[in-house]
Formats: structure tokens, sequence, C-alpha cells
């Protein structure tokens, strides 16, 4: 009689235990249901709304219209210079659309270079939707855009890649034979990025959970061209230890410049310093006037 009270009380002790683990394991269902159902917008942060065109600040510029060859349009802005030593083709990142980099656009023109910028599938007034390989197919478009209908020659155009657009020239330098590749506050990957952010979640989890890899430091095994990687040391979104790691990935010739403020306002903060490391990485690379 005492051995069947003493287990019933055993039994409903164990009860809230196995409630709230029931619970905890539903949490983490649903919590991985809606990262592989709604992963693309956590990755991607579009926006049809241009801040400005540049001809509104009086910025010549060429608005141009794109197909891949999966034939969706992409849309993307050619800045002319006049006695440039150089082009160089931006894989910006994952949020808003190009009209954002304008003041990279600016910084780049002064340094006697010409740009090109495109927006990603389902940013701007780029159609379809974003997707990793769609967004290596459009650098590509980009990249032949320059090269055979503009007449560029690769060794006349460096590859410019911020944060995720990074891993997409990567990518892009890795297959074609740029003068030379500048990553941007870069990151390894993107499932070592979620894994740093979502610390509470085993890194094997993440790894299986997430869909999209952008593997910039895999990309950067392959490419042969000069790297230049600059990375703040306050960046507040992708850690600096990022950018050393896909420095340790990259083929001599290779520099890294620590640079100061948050993600995004590198070239802001330390302006004076890219500038010079710049000017020095363009030279090293062999651009001269054309």
């Amino acid at each position: 009689m005492n051995a069947k009270i003493n287990m019933s009380k055993q039994g409903f002790r164990l009860r809230p235990g196995r409630i709230a683990l029931g619970v905890f394991g539903g949490l983490i269902l649903v919590l991985i249901g809606y990262s592989w159902l709604f992963q693309s917008e956590l990755v991607y942060n579009p926006s049809p709304k241009l801040l400005c065109v540049p001809s509104q600040i009086n910025m010549a510029y060429e608005d141009l219209a794109l197909t891949t060859e999966d034939n969706v349009k992409v849309n993307a802005w050619y800045f002319p210079l006049t006695n440039a030593c150089g082009i160089v083709l931006i894989c910006r990142n994952s949020s808003a659309n190009m009209s954002y980099d304008i003041n990279l656009i600016e910084f780049i023109q002064a340094l006697q270079l010409e740009a090109m910028i495109f927006d990603y599938e389902g940013f701007g007034k780029s159609g379809g939707r974003p997707s990793e390989q769609g967004t290596y197919h459009d650098a590509q478009t980009a990249w032949k855009y320059l090269t055979l209908h503009r007449g560029k020659k690769p060794s006349e155009v460096v590859l410019w890649g911020n944060g995720m657009g990074g891993a997409t020239a990567a990518w892009l330098a890795a297959r074609e034979n740029p003068a030379g590749l500048i990553i941007q506050s870069g990151y390894t990957s993107l499932p070592d990025l979620l894994a740093g952010h979502y610390k509470q979640v085993p890194h094997f989890v993440v790894r299986i959970l997430c869909r999209y890899k952008y593997n910039t430091s895999g990309f950067l095994a392959s490419v042969k061209c000069p790297v230049l990687i600059f990375h703040s040391k306050d960046d507040d979104n992708i850690p600096f230890e990022h950018g050393q790691k896909l420095l340790e990935a990259a083929h001599a010739p290779k520099w890294f410049i620590e640079t100061g403020g948050l993600h995004g306002d590198e070239i802001f903060a330390s302006r004076s310093v890219l500038k010079s490391a710049i000017t020095n990485f363009v030279a090293q690379v062999g651009l001269r006037e054309y």
C-alpha cells in the first residue's frame, strides 16, 4: 500500500518536468519550422523603393536593364568616368537596393575608377525573387555585360563585395579572371555567421537548418587574383574575426586593413586609410589609364 502511494507521488513529481520538456520541444520544432519556411525573409531584406536616382544628385550614369540566362531582368547602373584607370564591379549586401550605395560610388570615383552596380533579383527594380544561385548568376550577368558588351578586359575590372556580396564577388572571382578582389565586411559563410548570432543553438544544428551557404572562405580557396580585405574592429553585425579568417583563406598576394566604424560605416569612419590602401591596391594589380 505504501509502495503504491510512493510510486504515485514520484509520478506526480515527474509530470511537470515532462510538460516543460514537451513545451520546450514544441518551441524548438516551431522555431525549426519557421526558420526553414521563412528563411529567405531572414536572409534577404530587399526594398523596391529607391532613395534617389543618380541624376537627381547630378551624377552621370547609364540605367541598364540586363537579362540573365534565366530570362530575368536585372537593373544595373553604370558610372562612366573620363581618364579612369579601371572599373569596379560592386556586388552589394543583402538589404534595401543599390540606391543606398551612392556614397560608395562617389568614393570609388574619387579614386579615378569607373563603377558598375546592380540589384539582385527581387531587389529594387530587378525582377524575380532572391535566391543564392540567383545572386551568383546576377553577378555573372553583370560581368558578361562589362567584358562582352562594354569591351572591358578582365585585367581592367576589380570586383568589390560588401557583406553577403563578399561571397558573391568571391564566387565570381573564382570563375573569372579579374584584376583584383576587394571584400568589405565579409563573413566566412552564412552558417558560421548565424552560429555566432545564435550561440544557444548547437553549431551543427545551424548548419543543417541553414539552406543558404554563401561560403566566402571556400570560394577564396579558388581565387587566384590579388585580394584586399577590410573589416572594422567595431563591426556590430559581422564580427571582426570573420575578416581575419577570410585573410587566412585567401592566397597571396593579399592584404588586410583594419578599419573603424559600425557595420556599413567603414568608408566614412576610415576614409583616408581606405583611400590610401585601395589606391595602393589598384597600383599593385596593375591598373593603368585606358
